[in-house]
């Protein structure tokens, strides 16, 4: 086996339009016409791999290993431009630009992203209220799972307020009715105590009026037939009572 006399290189793929390939005893010498590279290969691996067994299902038109060989040595150009077509898109994907992972992944986290994560804001918006158990109207039995709508809210807020209302407040109105009170009020509403009123103005039992008269009574009847009075030869009988808080005497002739 004779070893050449010449220097060997790999020939770059886009040179292989331009092979001339020779028969150098034990080798397959390959030149580069356009460059002047050389390669050799070992007949006995071209001998195996022609006797490699070949069943087409990539595509291909070749019936054999080395027709094959040929085909895609033929093609490789159309193939290196797919080649480096991926290579772009590869490095797109790897890149930071638009179309790349990592800008995907950062426009999906959002602006201002710390630490949230997607499965952390799922169990988020798992907390917030469905629209399938919002409410326009309270239940009788109040739950946790049902929410009110903003209309029933406004409108229970309104029917507190009251008709009329302006700018009053729960605790002004509060405020308003401890000052009505008055410092020292324990129990009793307005309405006891307007009744009390009536009570005391009027003239039955429990008012001022009766407790006066019944205490100006006995005095009344104890006054009443005590003097008598002569007067011009007549003899009177002198009673005194008191009508509305006056003392008033009354002088009746004793037949």
């Amino acid at each position: 086996m004779g070893t050449p006399l010449y220097s060997t290189d790999i020939i770059p793929m886009t040179s292989r339009p331009t092979l001339t390939v020779m028969d150098d005893g034990d080798y397959f010498v390959i030149l580069d016409t356009s460059t002047g590279k050389i390669s050799k290969i070992l007949k006995t691996n071209i001998m195996a791999a022609l006797k490699i067994s070949y069943d087409n299902t990539s595509g291909l038109t070749a019936e054999t290993v080395q027709a094959a060989l040929d085909e895609l040595v033929v093609n490789l150009g159309s193939s290196n431009s797919a080649i480096l077509a991926l290579a772009g898109r590869l490095d797109t994907l790897e890149g930071t630009g638009e179309g790349s992972v990592a800008k995907a992944i950062a426009d999906l986290a959002g602006a201002g992203r710390t630490t949230e994560t997607v499965k952390g804001n799922a169990d988020a918006v798992a907390l917030r209220e469905l629209l399938s158990n919002k409410v326009t109207a309270f239940q009788e039995v109040p739950t946790d799972a049902a929410y009110p709508s903003e209309k029933l809210v406004d409108d229970s807020l309104k029917n507190l307020a009251g008709t009329g209302r302006t700018a009053e407040t729960v605790k002004a109105n509060a405020d308003d009715i401890i000052s009505i009170k008055g410092e020292g009020y324990t129990e009793g509403s307005l309405k006891t105590h307007e009744d009390r009123l009536d009570t005391l103005e009027g003239t039955g039992e429990g008012s001022v009026a009766k407790a006066i008269d019944d205490a100006v009574s006995p005095i009344d009847e104890r006054l009443t037939g005590l003097d008598t009075l002569t007067y011009e030869g007549k003899t009177y009988m002198v009673s005194k009572r008191i009508e509305n808080g006056h003392l008033v005497t009354t002088y009746t002739e004793v037949v």
